[in-house]
């Protein structure tokens, strides 16, 4: 019987240590998806004269924050519009992507969704361009919100042409 149970011992000694691994935290599924809120929308028509060249960013405390605010508003006054301006740096980060002034008003700008991945966190955004519109130079924005994460932010983009 001694020798059976010493046979016996690391097979149940595996099997034991594969349960407990197999148990407790286990990784989340990506991607996740990640809640955000539209801060601002739309577009800028100062024909350039605000100077912000075509970007994604991510803006991580106030001072970024200001200063792009008051350089969105030099011309006009733009962020009258926004749902909020008083962001919680701590807790939140803020996604912009701003694109390049365009010729007509039928120039959009969204984001088509962020998610957390294990590495990083990717913002899709898209530039819609519809047949409707306008002779009137913009630049198109979109700002959002988001919970703050401490992984890198990466921006993928897609454009699509809509007979609207």
């Amino acid at each position: 019987m001694k020798n059976t149970l010493t046979k016996l011992l690391p097979a149940v000694l595996l099997l034991f240590v594969v349960a407990l691994s197999g148990c407790g935290g286990s990784e989340p599924n990506f991607p996740i998806n990640i809640e955000y809120s539209t801060v601002g929308k739309g577009e800028l028509y100062g024909n350039g004269a605000e100077n912000l060249k075509p970007q994604t960013i991510v803006i991580t405390n106030s001072i970024e924050w200001e200063n792009l605010i008051v350089q969105m508003d030099s011309r006009n006054n733009v962020s009258d519009s926004f749902i909020e301006k008083n962001i919680d740096f701590d807790k939140y980060m803020v996604i912009v992507a701003i694109d390049s002034i365009r010729p007509h008003s039928d120039y959009r700008i969204n984001i088509d969704k962020i998610q957390e991945f294990k590495n990083k966190v990717q913002a899709d955004i898209i530039y819609e361009q519809s047949e409707a519109g306008y002779d009137v130079i913009i630049q198109p924005f979109i700002i959002a919100k988001t919970s703050k994460y401490s992984k890198e932010v990466i921006f993928t983009s897609k454009i699509i042409k809509s007979n609207q």
